[in-house]
């Protein structure tokens, strides 16, 4: 990140989008900030992160949208 305002802190209050995937578990995760590339791309980490119940393929016969499609 950059002091883009001069203040000494790199971008603070800075609030990241939200991934691709965002209904049940995934719900409210959102993107990492990869500095000069930008936001990155959500991916397994990011949601399990998020909720214990992500699968990246739906295998668990529970009631919740696991893979959150």
């Amino acid at each position: 990140g950059k002091d883009n305002d001069c203040d000494g802190e790199i971008d603070e209050e800075l609030t990241p989008p939200t991934c691709a995937k965002s209904f049940g578990p995934c719900a409210g995760t959102v993107k990492r900030c990869g500095g000069e590339q930008g936001w990155l791309t959500c991916d397994t980490s990011d949601y399990l992160a998020t909720s214990k119940d992500y699968e990246d393929t739906e295998t668990s016969c529970d009631g919740i949208d696991n893979d959150c499609d």
